[in-house]
């Protein structure tokens, strides 16, 4: 992987660690709590917050359910531009 993609790919997993971690404080609740909430074993969650790329995507809606998270923190970690068009019509 060239150089700037793994740069890239580490900041977006930091961003996504923080926005998980400030969710969590606004929730009031600790990574034992999210594992309760969530399904997901609490030391995968340990694991997980430490390289989020490992989360499966499932994981990861569970994880916005449970804390409330805005759904753009996840699509920037994988990827997507933060250009969403809120008021394109379907």
């Amino acid at each position: 992987m060239p150089r700037i993609r793994q740069k890239a790919a580490q900041y977006a997993a930091d961003d996504f660690r923080k926005a998980l971690k400030n969710a969590l404080v606004n929730c009031d609740m600790k990574q034992k709590d999210l594992a309760f909430e969530t399904g997901i074993p609490e030391s995968t969650v340990s694991e997980r917050m430490r390289d989020p790329s490992k989360f499966t995507l499932g994981q990861m809606q569970e994880i916005v359910k449970a804390t409330h998270m805005e759904p753009e923190a996840i699509l920037k970690f994988l990827g997507y531009k933060n250009n969403l068009d809120r008021s394109a019509s379907v």
